[in-house]
């Protein structure tokens, strides 16, 4: 993928990604990610039958998770959280 600066959008980088390619970017499993657009922790949209999600709300996404890891806050949306390793989360 081609570096992508603040406003710019590049033909060889897609402006929606299914969910699949999305976990995959994060690094993250297909359900975790269905799990944390469920709840609205990254904005998606529907095309049709689709759900997709803009680049942009998966950059807001990691911004905003640096930010609350830098301010000490710590929020787990996991069924199982991978951080702290309980078994059920409270949202």
């Amino acid at each position: 993928m081609t570096e992508r600066t603040e406003g710019s959008v590049s033909a060889a980088d897609p402006l929606l990604y299914s969910v699949e390619e999305a976990a995959r970017l994060l690094g993250l499993g297909r359900t975790s990610t269905f799990h944390l657009v469920t709840r609205g922790e990254i904005g998606s949209v529907k095309i049709g039958r689709c759900r997709k999600i803009p680049h942009d709300a998966l950059t807001e996404y990691v911004k905003r998770l640096q930010t609350e890891q830098a301010s000490g806050a710590t929020n787990c949306y996991m069924t199982f959280c991978t951080t702290c390793g309980a078994d059920e989360v409270e949202g």
